[in-house]
C-alpha cells in the first residue's frame, strides 16, 4: 500500500476491499463484510494492520467510536478491537453492498435498509434543510443491488433521475425536483459512460449525506485526456455554500481544479451552478483540454481556476 488517494483498491486473497478517502472527515466507516470504507487522509495507516494476511482495523482508545451526540448517548464498536472511528456527528454515510444492501452510519453503525427505514427516516428529520448536492464518480467494486432494487441493465439514466432523487426526497421530507432534473439532464446523462460507481453528497439539516451508488459492468468508464492518453476521475464536491470541481488522475496530484460559489437555495438555472457542471460534463465527454485550456497539452490549472471564478 504504497499511496493513499481517491477510489483506490486493495484486493486481499480475493476479497477486495475499498478505501475512499476524504479531507473533510476525520473518522472512518466501516461496511462489513468485505467492503471497508475509509475516511482520513492523514491518518489512514492508523487504521489498518496485516495480520495473518488480513487486514484488521485498529486504532488507539481514545480513537474508538463515540456516537454520543449522534445516536442518544450510546456508544459502538463492531469487532473485539477497537475501531479507529471518530465520529463528530457531521456526517451520515449511506452505502449498499454488494450482497446485502444497508445503511451504513460514518460512526459504524449498520442499519438494514428495509427494516430500519424509518428509524433513519426520524435520524434524519431532526436535520436542517437541504443545501447542496456532490457527485462524485470513482471506479470501484461492482454491485449489482442498490438499496434494495437489482437493476436490470447497466443504464442508469432513468434509475438515476428518478429513484435516489426520490428516495433523498423520501428520507429528507423536501421537494427536490429541480435538483434531480437539473443533476439527471445536466450532469448524470454522462455518468454512466464513465464511472463504475456515483456518490452523491449533500448537506442536509446540517450533516453532510452521503449515498454511494455502484453498478455493473459493461460500459466505458474512462475519461482520456487525449496528448497523454491516461484515465482521469471527476469529483464535484458541495460543501455549504460552494460547489468545487476537481479533476483527478489516479497517479498525479490534481491537475486542474475550479470553484464556483454557490447560494445554498440556488435555482436550477443559477449561472455559476450550470457552468460548473457544464465544465463536468465537458471533462467527462474528453473535451476538457480542448474548451479549457485552447488545445494546449495537459492541463493549465491556472487558467482553468481563472475562467471558473471569473465567468462564474
Amino acid at each position: 500500500m504504497e499511496r493513499w488517494g481517491w477510489g483506490e483498491k486493495l484486493r486481499l486473497e480475493g476479497i477486495q476491499v475499498t478505501a475512499w478517502l476524504s479531507d473533510y472527515f476525520d473518522g472512518s466507516c466501516f461496511s462489513l463484510p468485505g467492503t471497508i470504507s475509509l475516511y482520513s487522509r492523514d491518518k489512514a495507516t492508523e487504521f489498518f494492520q496485516l495480520v495473518d494476511g488480513v487486514w484488521i482495523a485498529t486504532a488507539p482508545e481514545n480513537h474508538v467510536a463515540d456516537v454520543t451526540n449522534t445516536l442518544g448517548n450510546e456508544k459502538h464498536t463492531l469487532c473485539e478491537k477497537p475501531l479507529s472511528i471518530t465520529a463528530s456527528g457531521t456526517q451520515l454515510i449511506l452505502y449498499a453492498h454488494e450482497k446485502v444492501p444497508r445503511l451504513t452510519l460514518a460512526v459504524g453503525y449498520q442499519l438494514p435498509f428495509h427494516t430500519q427505514f424509518s428509524r433513519f427516516k426520524a435520524l434524519l428529520n431532526q436535520l436542517q434543510p437541504l443545501k447542496a448536492i456532490q457527485i462524485v464518480d470513482r471506479r470501484g467494486i461492482n454491485v449489482e443491488t442498490v438499496f434494495g432494487c437489482r437493476r436490470k441493465k447497466p443504464n442508469i439514466i432513468s434509475e438515476f433521475g428518478t429513484h435516489y432523487f426520490h428516495l433523498i426526497g423520501r428520507l429528507l421530507d423536501v421537494d427536490i425536483s429541480d435538483w434531480k432534473n437539473l443533476a439527471a439532464e445536466t450532469f448524470c446523462h454522462q455518468i454512466d459512460k464513465v464511472a463504475d460507481e456515483v456518490t452523491i453528497t449533500f448537506s442536509a439539516k446540517g450533516i453532510e449525506v452521503m449515498i454511494h451508488l455502484s453498478w455493473c459492468d459493461g460500459i466505458v468508464r474512462k475519461i482520456q485526456e487525449p496528448s497523454r492518453q491516461r484515465s482521469k476521475w471527476i469529483h464535484a464536491i458541495g460543501s455549504g455554500s460552494s460547489l468545487t470541481m476537481d479533476l483527478i488522475d489516479p497517479s498525479w496530484p490534481i491537475t486542474a481544479q475550479g470553484h464556483a460559489d454557490i447560494q445554498p437555495h440556488a435555482e436550477p438555472d443559477d449561472p455559476s451552478l450550470k457552468q460548473l457542471l457544464a465544465f463536468v460534463s465537458s471533462a467527462q465527454n474528453g473535451k476538457l483540454n480542448e474548451a479549457l485550456c485552447s488545445g494546449q497539452e495537459g492541463f493549465n490549472v491556472v487558467k482553468f481556476t481563472q475562467r471558473i471564478q471569473t465567468d462564474a
